[in-house]
Order: structure tokens, then C-alpha cells, then sequence
């Protein structure tokens, strides 16, 4: 931006000039901004050529003017005008123009508004002004057409001297701009925004102690924002502006540091992705992309298998994966938030559910704070700010802790995974035997014996979809599932054995068999290949609708991607789906006049048809 404050400073110093500069930039990426925050302090600074009564140099004054709309030159210069002259906006203006219709009606004589504009199109322009004209690109060339603007901007450095710059995006008129270019604008500045320059401006407008949290950020907006070699300001207002309310909601509440950055990161990436159009669908998807899953059932063998698969050639890479390449070093920050999510498509913040939301994440990090297993756990993934003799005695106190079975059984999980990247990287020569898993099963046998039930652990357990090797997989997968059998085991000793998927059907427990069927700890085993397919039909004719919404609304949940999926309890469980998908088929061919009562059957049919579309690698 130094280049083109130079370039401007130089043709306004410059007395004797016939042509314009023009500054070019994308649509929403500052440029107006800039030019009025940044570069009419600049002009205001300058001497013009024009002189007061004491012959003293007058500081050249920037008026700025949109093209957006005018119908004919006329219509330019009286929005010139409108510009020079202030008070013709004021309502006493408003009161001379109604005095003087007045007037002129006594005489029957109309005043009219074109005769307006041309008495103020006819009024002289002080050769200190400096015109910006903006949105060339935008005139309606139905009312009038660029080359007559143009026209009457030679007019203005030509036969009046001015100083004129045009502001455009040159990329919409490209028909137009070899003919800007010769006979009208001597220099284009290319306008490439520098957030950084730009930033501490842009936040003035928000104030008290929201602008300081956005001072403190200012390196997370720069980071994600060049990740995603983004530039589009506006799309930086609507951010900002969208979590002012989602700060007011968290300030004061316990972590709220770790709250409002969290929250933070997600709402700029989810943002920046929403403003290139991606479909709600679309990003629907990214909701497992974090280091935190949601929904991780469906979608860990995809994620593992990624990093050793390459996509098909005829085939174009999904959204996940495109996303997930994208913000590759930024990915473990992104912890998705449904409801900001919501808030961001929709306008409206659900106050009530986005508390619940932050209850439970106030919980996990309660839960995390301050132990001496977790401060433990953050050393070993952090292995990379130790030095060099740290390494090996950080080893040795995890080992302890794994063989006291101290660690909480998601820290396994994290411990386990470090191991893995250690050993990737070749340091103190570290391998991840079969001796060192069982090492950790052993640890894990211990402490579920004095650990209680973690109901949602599957949803905490960490992802690095991106950082997975190929080669962890295997192991990965294996101590995953020990510690999710582990937790289970924890909740039978505690609760006895749990009621099964027929006994939520048969008592129409529809929030039961939802949760039953799309539970993450179960995303490896098969649910349904050792059910009879005939009693869970009987069932479901029999059942409640929205039990039945419930069983397809969890199917859905199981296996939400129309598209390949290795998942071995989907194989498994195949021919279940065959099977109940004929049965329900013939019951609906069956019926000879369909009732509201048969939907949910119709949509539970749709739903088995899909997921035998899907097709097992």
C-alpha cells in the first residue's frame, strides 16, 4: 500500500496533468476502506496548487463519489456537487427546494428536479478537490454507458485540471479497460491488502473490552486468514460483528480465556468457508474435522485411511478432505460449535443451548486443569519444546503412570498417539512394540478398575485426521477400541448389562434407539448382523412413528456420506440391511391406501435403499 500512497502523492504534486490514476482491486477486499480510513489522511496532508487570500497553499480536500446508479453525466455532477456541498443534504435545503416550488407554482411555472441538477452540474469545482470515483464496474450500462462516463472524467482532467482517481475492479470490465487505459488513466495501482497494516484500524470500531480481546487475537485473525489466503474484508466485518454477541454470552464465566479463543477459531474458519458458498451440507460434513468428534462413528476409517489412499482419479476429493488439506496446520484448533454454526447461517443465537455448550466444555477443562497426569499428558504432546535430555526422563514418568494406571482412560488415548509420532520421527530410537501396547492395555486394565463411567468419551477422544500415517492405523484402531471396551466394562460393573436395541423399539424409547444406533464407541462393531431382521420389522410396523424416525434418523447418523466407506461393521451388518429393506418394501407394496402413519416406514425405506447404494472397498 506504500506504492500506491507514493503514486498518488506523486500525480497530486505533479501541477500540470491531463489523465487520472486508477486503483484496482477484488470486490469486497478493502479497497474503500483503505482509501477513506488510510489515504485521505494521507491527501489531507498534502499541498495543493491552489492558493487562500494570503497566497498560502490550500490542502488538497478528497471527495468521494459512487458511480453505482446514475443514469446520464448529468446525474454525476449533481452527485459531485451533493459531495462539495454538505448542507444541500440538510433538511433546510429540503425546505428551500419546497419554498421555491412554491413560488414557482404561483407563476405556473413547474420546477422540476432535472432543472435542479443542472444548476448545481453548472457550479464550479475547486481545483484542490480531489475526486474518487467508485464502482465503474457497476454503472448500468442499460441507463448509460461506460464510455460516456469516461467521457466526462477526461472532462474533469482535461479542460478542469482536476485531480481524479477511479476506483474499480478491472476484472468486470474488461471490455471497456484497454479503452481506460489509453485515453484516460495514466497509472493503475494494484490494491493487495496487508490485514496486518490494516487490523488495528479496522477494530476502532468496536469498543471497550471486546476491541481488547480483538487487539489480544489479532495474531490467531492474521493466521487463519493467511491459511486460507483469504482477503476479503468484509467478510472480516461480518465475523467480528457476529461474535460480539457469542464474547457478551461467555464474558465472566469460568475459562473464559479458553472459552472465547476456541470459539473464536471456529467461527473465523467456519465463516471463511461459508462466504465462499459452500453448501450447508457441505459443511455439515467438517463437523469431525477437529481434534474433537462428534460424530467420529461414521467417519474414522475415513480419516486413518486418507493419509494412505489417494482419491480417484476420476473422482473429485470431498469437501472434508479439500477442507482438511486447507487448514492442515490449523486443524487441531478447530473444535466445531452447532449452534455457532446455526448462528452464522441464520442470524440467531440460541442462547439457552449455546450455554449448554459451554457448560460441557467447562467441564472438560475442569476436568483437565491442573492434575498431575494431565500437566503429564501436555509435556508428552508437546515433546517437541523439550530439550534434547528431557526426552528420555519425560518417557520414563509415563511409563509409571501408565503401569499405576493413573492415566484417565482418553489420556491413554492422547499418550498413545505421541508414542506413535515418536517413533514416526525416528527419536532415542522409539518403537511402539507389541510389548509397549500391552503395556498400556495393562495400565488401562488398572485404572478401570477405579475410574468411573465417561459417557460421552468417544466424543473426546482425539483426532489428527491430517497428522494420521498410514502405517498407525492398525495400532491406532486397536487401542482405540480397548479403551472405549474398557469404559464400557466401567458402565456394566456400575449399572449391570444395558437394554438392547429391540427393547428401546419395543417400548418406543425413540431417543434410545437413536443414541443406540449412532453411539460412537460402537462405530466398529456391528449392531445389527446377530438381530433376527424379522422380529426388528415387526417391530418397527408396530412401533410408535417416532420410533421409527429415531431408527432411520440413527441410520443416518451411522452413515451419513453417500459415498465408499471400509467401515467393517457396515460389511457386517449388509446383510441385515438387505434383508429389512425387502421386508419393508413389501409391507409398503402392500398397503393399499397409504396413510401419515405409513411416512415414516417410506422414509426408512428410502433411507435402506441409499445405504445399499454405498459401496464397500
Amino acid at each position: 500500500m506504500k506504492e500506491i500512497e507514493q503514486i498518488v502523492t506523486d500525480y497530486l504534486q505533479t501541477e500540470q496533468t491531463d489523465f487520472a490514476i486508477m486503483i484496482n482491486g477484488d470486490w469486497g477486499c478493502g479497497k474503500t476502506y483503505y482509501i477513506k480510513k488510510i489515504l485521505f489522511d494521507k491527501i489531507t496532508s498534502i499541498d495543493s496548487f491552489s492558493k487562500d487570500k494570503e497566497e498560502n497553499h490550500i490542502k488538497y480536500e478528497p471527495i468521494y463519489v459512487s458511480l453505482y446508479g446514475i443514469a446520464d453525466n448529468q446525474d454525476l455532477l449533481y452527485k459531485v456537487q451533493l459531495e462539495l456541498n454538505e448542507w444541500m443534504k440538510s433538511k433546510a435545503w429540503s425546505f428551500l427546494k419546497k419554498s421555491v416550488g412554491k413560488v414557482a407554482s404561483a407563476f405556473n411555472v413547474e420546477a422540476t428536479d432535472n432543472d435542479e441538477k443542472e444548476i448545481l452540474s453548472a457550479l464550479s469545482i475547486s481545483k484542490n478537490k480531489v475526486l474518487f470515483l467508485d464502482d465503474l464496474e457497476r454503472i448500468d450500462n442499460t441507463k448509460i454507458s461506460i464510455t460516456n462516463v469516461l467521457g466526462q472524467i477526461n472532462h474533469f482532467t482535461e479542460q478542469e485540471n482536476l485531480k481524479v482517481v477511479i476506483i474499480c475492479n478491472k476484472d468486470k470490465t474488461d471490455e471497456v479497460f484497454s479503452e481506460i487505459n489509453e485515453k484516460t488513466v495514466r497509472f493503475s495501482c494494484e490494491y493487495n491488502p496487508n490485514l496486518e497494516d490494516l487490523y488495528d484500524s479496522f477494530i476502532e470500531n468496536y469498543k471497550g473490552k471486546y476491541n481488547e480481546f480483538l487487539n489480544d487475537q489479532k495474531d490467531i485473525v492474521l493466521n487463519v486468514f493467511k491459511v486460507a489466503k483469504y482477503k476479503n474484508l468484509r467478510t472480516l466485518r461480518f465475523i467480528l460483528d457476529v461474535y460480539e454477541k457469542i464474547y457478551n454470552e461467555v464474558k465472566g464465566k469460568d475459562y473464559e480465556v479458553e472459552l472465547l479463543v476456541r470459539f473464536f477459531y471456529f467461527i473465523i474458519i467456519y465463516s471463511l468457508e461459508y462466504k465462499t458458498g459452500r453448501s450447508r451440507e457441505e459443511l455439515k460434513s467438517i463437523e469431525n474435522a477437529g481434534p474433537f468428534s462428534k460424530r467420529f462413528s461414521v467417519n474414522f476409517d475415513r480419516l486413518i485411511s486418507s493419509a494412505k489412499t489417494e482419491e480417484k482419479k476420476d473422482k473429485e476429493p470431498s469437501y472434508y478432505k479439500i477442507f482438511t488439506d486447507k487448514y492442515q496446520e490449523l486443524i487441531e484448533n478447530f473444535n466445531y460449535s452447532e449452534e455457532i454454526a446455526n448462528y452464522v447461517h441464520n442470524g440467531y443465537l440460541d442462547k439457552a443451548k449455546l450455554s449448554k455448550e459451554i457448560d460441557e466444555i467447562q467441564q472438560e477443562i475442569k476436568a483437565n486443569k491442573g492434575t498431575e497426569e494431565e500437566n503429564l499428558t501436555n509435556r508428552i504432546r508437546n515433546w517437541r519444546s523439550l530439550k534434547n535430555d528431557e526426552l528420555l526422563p519425560t518417557l520414563e514418568e509415563v511409563y509409571t503412570m501408565i503401569d499405576a494406571g493413573k492415566f484417565r482412560l482418553g489420556q491413554f488415548f492422547y499418550v498413545f498417539y505421541e508414542f506413535l509420532q515418536l517413533e514416526n520421527y525416528g527419536l532415542e530410537s522409539i518403537q511402539v512394540t507389541a510389548e509397549v501396547i500391552e503395556r498400556f492395555k495393562r495400565g488401562i486394565d488398572i485404572a478401570k478398575e477405579k475410574q468411573q463411567y465417561f459417557e460421552n468419551l468417544s466424543y473426546h477422544l482425539p483426532l489428527w485426521s491430517v497428522r494420521i500415517q498410514a502405517s498407525f492405523e492398525e495400532r491406532m484402531k486397536e487401542m482405540y477400541e480397548y479403551i472405549l471396551e474398557a469404559n464400557d466394562y466401567i458402565s456394566i460393573k456400575k449399572n449391570g448389562e444395558k437394554p438392547s436395541l429391540l427393547d428401546f423399539i419395543k417400548n418406543d424409547q425413540e431417543d434410545e434407539v437413536l443414541q443406540c444406533i449412532s453411539n460412537s464407541e460402537l462405530r466398529f462393531t456391528p449392531i445389527f448382523d446377530h438381530l433376527n431382521t424379522q422380529e426388528v420389522f415387526e417391530l418397527l410396523i408396530n412401533a410408535k412413528k417416532t420410533t421409527v424416525d429415531a431408527f432411520s434418523g440413527g441410520l443416518y447418523d451411522r452413515y451419513p456420506f453417500n459415498e465408499q466407506t471400509t467401515n467393517e461393521s457396515f460389511t457386517k451388518d449388509m446383510r441385515f440391511f438387505f434383508d429389512l429393506q425387502e421386508l419393508v418394501q413389501k409391507h409398503i407394496d402392500s398397503i393399499e391406501t397409504k396413510r401419515i402413519s405409513t411416512a415414516p416406514l417410506i422414509d426408512l425405506n428410502k433411507n435402506l435403499k441409499r445405504i445399499l447404494q454405498l459401496t464397500v472397498r
